[in-house]
């Protein structure tokens, strides 16, 4: 099991494998077949699934922007590698004994059963600071856009819904054909050889063809959607994202700060030289430090803005005093710099802080028992978290804003487009992994963002991947990891809204009422029975 585990990971890292997506799950169902070992393949299986996804881990190597050594850097990202696994195989391998005993033997309540416990785990993972959806099963689909359309409906929830009721359908297909029971003899049997029921084989086709269907469906809805979408008379302006390219030990030298916004200037001018853009995208902290605090910085970025007649919009830092006036609290944050020289007074604020990164989880915990992770906060206190969309406003729309880690949490975008954003601006530094699979499925799910949400999605990265994607999730255009450039496109501020941007994740809430009401139902019939 741990080795089919590791294979169902395999489209993550080579999405041309997005059909494996669809059957990934069969295996897992399949052993759930064998009572006392349902949780141990469970295990087994995510051990796999999730130490591959992972393993990205080891391009942090080595960690000498944290001031660790060679041996540290080791230890800190073995760590996190198991860490990641150990925090999310053993809780996603409770779907194996829990969908076991909820078994009724009725194929379609088995499915569904299946699929509705593994959206509920996924969503499940976007709760408290341990919950991280990185490795949900619909960014595996993230190059195959007509599998990915029905996310405009109930979110990419939905998507691995389908797919994992296609592998639930197809690992119950199989247990019908494995079925040992002894044939008549006649058309060619043998006398005694264990043949499978021609019930069962109806049976297993039906299962098959289930499973055929909603595929073909979610298929045909995709294609429809694609050839439909028609955003022409929507009000267009050209985005520009700037990467330049500095690595992250670079970044974060002393001094580095000015050697950056002369890079990011350059560029910026380069690109309004050739394209005129109207909004310029930095990625996140493009500007490391306190950014409002720093009057010369300021000056300087305005008065780009005011030459390029552009919207500059610039990753940093910006530090607030708090209400009670005891304490500076200090945000991840996009900037948004005016054509006629003004700072806007609203910066969005990251809502999601990565744990270790940018703040410290649990701290008498680590601190105690794990140093070296508590040591990996690069910053002497803790960030805070915005707690708002805080819309940027511009005079061609609003833009809502997302930095990196917000960008895996479907429902902070959804927030924006509720609160009228028109455009999607993402800011993200992952120079960290540099050109690693983590870039590239981080820039998946930007891709779901955008279909969900029906916006355009402007994404700067500090080294990559840097794109502009469209509301049908297409990339128009991309810089891939290490380059430094920029790329420009025009993009719409748009109006209209999908279902998801309504409804949300609360579909989910009907999953888990048919959950409840599969095990109040055995516990019934187990009682009358006895």
């Amino acid at each position: 099991m741990f080795v089919l585990g590791a294979i169902a990971a395999f489209p993550y890292l080579f999405p041309q494998l997005w059909p494996l997506g669809w059957v990934s799950a069969a295996p897992l169902f399949w052993a759930a077949s064998e009572k006392k070992a349902a949780y141990r393949h469970g295990l087994a299986y995510f051990s796999g699934y999730y130490g591959l996804i992972y393993h990205w881990f080891i391009y942090l190597y080595p960690m000498d922007f944290a001031g660790f050594d060679r041996l540290q850097s080791i230890l800190v990202i073995a760590v996190c590698w198991i860490g990641m696994t150990i925090l999310q195989g053993p809780f996603f391998a409770l779907v194996v004994p829990i969908y076991r005993r909820l078994r009724t033997g009725c194929d379609w309540a088995d499915a569904l059963s299946a699929a509705s416990l593994w959206v509920i785990f996924e969503w499940l993972q976007t709760q408290t600071w341990m919950g991280v959806p990185w490795a949900r099963l619909a960014v595996t689909q993230y190059k195959f856009l007509p599998a990915l359309q029905s996310s405009s409906l109930l979110g990419s929830l939905f998507v691995s819904f389908q797919m994992a009721l296609t592998g639930s359908l197809a690992a119950i297909a199989l247990h019908r054909l494995n079925g040992d029971v002894p044939q008549p003899v006649g058309n060619g049997s043998k006398a005694n050889e264990p043949l499978v029921k021609t019930p069962e084989k109806r049976k297993a086709a039906l299962c098959a063809l289930l499973a055929t269907t909603v595929f073909s469906a979610n298929l045909a809805y995709g294609g429809a959607a694609l050839a439909m979408y028609d955003d022409s008379g929507a009000k267009s302006v050209v985005a520009a994202v700037i990467q330049g390219n500095i690595p992250s030990g670079e970044k974060w030298k002393d001094g580095s700060v000015y050697k950056t916004l002369e890079i990011y200037s350059e560029l910026t001018l380069e690109a309004c030289e050739k394209y005129s853009p109207e909004i310029v995208l930095w990625p996140e902290t493009a500007i490391n430090v306190s950014l409002r605090g720093m009057g010369g910085l300021c000056e300087e970025i305005s008065n780009l803005a005011k030459s390029t007649d552009a919207v500059i919009l610039v990753g940093a830092f910006d530090d607030v005093v708090s209400e009670s006036a005891d304490e500076i609290l200090s945000y991840n944050a996009i900037l948004a710099f005016y054509p006629d020289g003004t700072i806007g007074d609203k910066p969005y604020y990251k809502r999601h802080l990565v744990p270790f990164a940018e703040y410290l989880p649990m701290p008498w915990f680590f601190k105690t028992f794990l140093p070296m992770l508590a040591d990996m906060n690069l910053f002497q206190n803790d960030l805070t978290p915005g707690d708002a969309p805080n819309l940027i406003e511009t005079k061609y729309g609003k833009l809502g804003g997302l930095v990196c880690f917000d960008s895996i949490y479907g429902e902070l975008a959804r927030e924006s487009v509720k609160d009228g954003a028109n455009l999607i601006v993402l800011s993200t530094n992952d120079s960290w992994y540099r050109d690693s699979a983590a870039v590239y499925q981080h820039n998946g799910h930007a891709v779901l963002r955008a279909i969900e949400t029906g916006r355009y999605v402007v994404r700067a990265a500090n080294t990559g991947v840097s794109s502009i994607i469209s509301p049908t999730g297409e990339v128009l255009v991309e810089l891939g990891p290490l380059i430094k450039g920029v790329a420009v496109h025009e993009v719409k501020m748009l109006e209209s809204r999908t279902p998801y941007s309504f409804v949300g994740d609360g579909w989910i809430c009907a999953c888990a009422f048919f959950i409840a009401g599969l095990a109040i139902a055995k516990k019934f019939k187990k009682a009358k029975t006895q």
